[in-house]
């Protein structure tokens, strides 16, 4: 006597949910995390992940980052220009 079976395939579609993410695209099948928010001060055009100095300017190298030892988002009193005075 034979046995026959039947399967079902279920495909699971994971696509970033938010229309706000940059590089959203709502036909993706599979999530590769290219998907990225842009962060307040920044926009679109500097690069993924970027964070906004004290100075204003957005990238991802924390390393060139003037001081703001306090965290509110102004450099402390003695950088000017950039230049630690």
């Amino acid at each position: 006597m034979k046995k026959l079976f039947t399967i079902v395939l279920v495909a699971a579609f994971l696509i970033p949910s938010n229309l706000k993410a940059q590089k959203n695209d709502n036909t993706a099948a599979i999530d590769d995390n290219s998907c990225w928010f842009v962060s307040t001060g920044c926009n679109c055009e500097d690069p993924p992940n970027s964070i906004i100095d004290c100075l204003g300017i957005c990238d991802t190298d924390i390393s060139n980052n003037p001081p703001d030892d306090d965290g509110d988002g102004n450099c402390n009193e003695d950088v000017i220009g950039g230049c630690i005075d």
